[in-house]
């Protein structure tokens, strides 16, 4: 039995790692076709880097309000929200500035 639970939970990483990879994939794409849309607008940053920043805000603050609604209405799904901010916050070096 601890054989087929084994395989069991080896088949999930995978499938959480190819979860992962997909959602990265798919949401850089995503990000780059919306930075070359509105490049040319005056809403929105033209360098790149700075357009950065600022939907990296955006992502973060939604991810915090959805934490907040699970919190409020659904805490048995705290684990998915929880997840999204931890995805929103920015990578670090781990090097102080």
């Amino acid at each position: 039995m601890g054989n087929y639970a084994g395989r069991t939970e080896r088949k999930h990483l995978r499938l959480a790692a190819a979860l992962s990879l997909w959602r990265e994939h798919s949401t850089a794409a995503f990000l780059s076709g919306y930075h070359d849309s509105l490049a040319n607008r005056g809403l929105w940053p033209a360098n790149r880097a700075a357009a950065d920043v600022m939907l990296s805000f955006f992502l973060l603050e939604r991810a915090l309000s959805e934490l907040e609604y699970e919190l409020a209405h659904r805490p048995d799904r705290l684990r998915a929200a929880l997840a999204a901010v931890i995805r929103s916050l920015p990578e670090t070096t781990g090097e102080a500035s």
